[in-house]
């Protein structure tokens, strides 16, 4: 009678303390070779599943308020520098052809688009884009965002290839929103290392736990900071020069919201960001 109710107690003493509190340590029971110790095995599992999803709210709420408070910023900065690009505008008029102050207001000028294209994409961020429910070929995306890549980057000379193995189809999916997101990532490869970058991009279809097509963008460029490997989908987080770090924290919403996953694995001459997307 102890060997059996010994460890129920033990059990219901470790489901109470984690009911209290889900972070405190809880006391471990070893599973026996009988119906209590499949009891056991299907608690501590139990447990450790509602730890990862209580884990994976909270990383979700911060980013939802981050991007509220980035929302919120960029509404509050426009007006501001709207009146600074304005006036800068009308000193370029009235001061044409100073050459005492012409570098000074050409700073200005360029640094202001600069913020100004950063407003844009944190309020981008917010935004919740109207879905387009059709299937998408994935090759003719891939390769429009190379096009608008190499138009933009012309003296980099970019050598994207696309691989033909791409002949796969999305699930509703927006296409504007998908060639963003491969647009993002080819850019920021390119412009990862002053050397030239060669970027290949290949697919396959994946049909184990339903249908999804992994596309997997490879660089041979420098490779990103270690530091910052947990962190390069977050807002502000760059580790190019220049960068503003919302490329890539808009390519995790723009995914995300096509009920995909992105990850990314880095070492010096290797870069890979794999996407996973629903196909069909």
């Amino acid at each position: 009678g102890r060997g059996l109710t010994r460890p129920l107690r033990d059990l219901d003493l470790q489901t109470r303390t984690f009911a209290r509190n889900q972070e405190e340590p809880t006391p471990e029971i070893v599973p026996t070779d009988d119906e209590i110790g499949v009891l056991v095995h299907s608690t501590i599992v139990m447990r450790d599943e509602i730890r990862a999803v209580q884990a994976q709210l909270r990383v979700t709420e911060r980013r939802a308020a981050t991007v509220e408070l980035l929302a919120g910023v960029a509404h509050e900065v426009r007006n501001p520098l709207f009146g600074i690009t304005s006036a800068a505008a009308a000193l370029e008029q009235l001061l044409a052809g100073d050459a005492r102050v012409a570098v000074h207001l050409e700073l200005i000028s360029r640094q202001s688009r600069r913020l100004a294209r950063i407003m844009e994409e944190m309020l981008v961020l917010q935004r919740v884009p109207r879905r387009i429910a059709s299937a998408l070929p994935l090759r003719p995306v891939l390769e429009s965002a190379a096009a608008a890549v190499r138009a933009r980057l012309p003296r980099r000379e970019p050598r994207i290839e696309v691989s033909p193995s791409t002949e796969v189809s999305l699930a509703d999916a927006d296409p504007d929103r998908i060639e963003s997101v491969f647009s993002n990532l080819f850019e920021n490869a390119i412009l990862s290392s002053d050397a030239p970058v060669r970027i290949c991009c290949r697919a396959r279809r994946d049909e184990g736990e339903g249908v999804f097509a992994v596309i997997e963008v490879e660089d041979d460029g420098p490779g990103i900071n270690p530091e910052i490997h947990g962190r390069v989908f977050e807002p502000f987080v760059s580790s190019r020069p220049g960068g503003t770090g919302i490329g890539l924290a808009l390519c995790r919403q723009i995914v995300a919201e096509h009920g995909g996953t992105i990850r990314m694995s880095s070492r010096p001459g290797s870069t890979v960001f794999s996407v996973r997307l629903p196909a069909v």
